[in-house]
């Protein structure tokens, strides 16, 4: 994917599903698949990569579980959760991949959409990997990248260079890019890399962007409370690092 980023992205921000070709020729990797596949997402689809905002998305989606992603290959494996709400759909990915798997999930997460859908994708890093002003640091930092067919996006500012993204979600953006699918990516810097409110604020800026206020998926009111409700703060496994 990355030998047509000069082609196709403009602009200060990069964006990279960073592939080994010769890993790509030695590796048998695993494709994937989900669970009671749902019809085809007409208007929003938000992806989850990462831990942390598979966090948040369980907390303000729980209750509309309908299926899992899994992994197929010589041991087949849950990795992630689907859930859908009356105009929405998302997906969790909390798993660690090798790198040449990142575009086959991405093609798969994708293939629950039509094209005209939305795309909004969540994750995390620490902020030791944040280079901006200082003045920008704080407990939290959110920046964004965008597709050209994603609306503008006045109220979160967007990720400069030489900030890079690979993964999962730089995955599916840069396939976004090239189908011209309307699609974002918002990156969540934190202090600690545990579930806790603070660390989960930051994924609140997702119903800031209008396609995601105005549908029927609603912010946790209290994500203090809500991590209680689930008892992921008090587990020691949910030390997430």
């Amino acid at each position: 994917m990355a030998s047509f980023f000069g082609e196709v992205v403009t602009g200060s921000f990069r964006y990279f599903d960073d592939e080994d070709e010769d890993e790509q020729q030695e590796v048998d990797y695993r494709s994937f698949s989900v669970t009671s596949p749902p019809t085809r997402e007409k208007k929003l689809l938000i992806v989850a990569d990462g831990q942390l905002s598979a966090v948040y998305l369980q907390l303000v989606a729980d209750k509309q579980k309908i299926g899992s992603l899994n992994a197929i290959g010589h041991k087949n494996s849950e990795i992630g959760t689907i859930y859908r709400g009356s105009d929405w759909t998302a997906v969790s990915c909390s798993t660690e991949l090798q790198r040449g798997e990142y575009t086959i999930l991405a093609n798969t997460i994708l293939g629950l959409t039509d094209p005209a859908a939305t795309v909004i994708c969540l994750t995390s890093r620490h902020i030791s990997e944040f280079r901006g002003a200082e003045e920008e640091r704080g407990e939290t930092v959110v920046k964004s990248l965008k597709t050209k067919t994603f609306p503008t996006i006045d109220k979160i500012g967007r990720l400069e260079a030489p900030n890079i993204l690979t993964g999962l979600s730089a995955g599916i953006l840069s396939i976004a890019a090239v189908k011209g699918i309307p699609a974002c990516l918002l990156v969540n810097y934190v202090d600690i890399l545990t579930a806790d409110s603070l660390s989960l604020q930051g994924f609140q800026d997702l119903h800031r962007l209008p396609v995601a206020s105005s549908s029927s998926l609603k912010p946790a009111t209290n994500l203090a409370a809500a991590l209680k409700a689930v008892r992921l703060a008090a587990s020691p496994s949910n030390l997430y690092m």
